[in-house]
C-alpha cells in the first residue's frame, strides 16, 4: 500500500522528489541530514561497524586486484591545481 497524506495522493519516490527540491539548499540539507539519521538509527554500532569492515575489504581487495589503477597523490594534486589555475576569473 502506498503511503498517503490525508486529503492528498499517494506518496511515490518521484512526488516527495519534486517537493524536496522545492526546499532551499539549506532545508534539503537538513532534509538529507534526517534521512541518514533514520538509515542509521535502526542499525547498532556493532552493525554499522561491520559494515564499514566489509567495505574496507571490498576496496582493499579491488587495490590488489588492479595496483595500476591507483594514482600518485601529488601528481592528482597538480593535476588540479593546473586545472584550476586555467580556469578564467569571474
Amino acid at each position: 500500500m502506498t503511503p498517503t497524506i490525508a486529503g492528498t495522493e499517494p506518496m511515490t519516490l518521484d512526488g516527495v522528489y519534486e517537493q524536496a527540491m522545492r526546499l532551499s539548499h539549506v532545508e534539503r540539507e537538513r532534509l538529507m541530514e534526517r534521512l541518514a539519521e533514520a538509515l542509521n538509527a535502526d542499525e547498532s554500532p556493532e552493525a554499522i561497524q561491520a559494515s564499514w569492515e566489509v567495505e574496507i575489504d571490498r576496496r582493499l581487495d579491488e587495490v590488489e586486484k588492479h595496483p595500476e589503477l591507483l594514482l600518485d597523490g601529488e601528481a592528482v594534486f597538480a593535476e588540479f591545481d593546473a586545472m584550476f589555475a586555467a580556469r578564467p576569473k569571474p
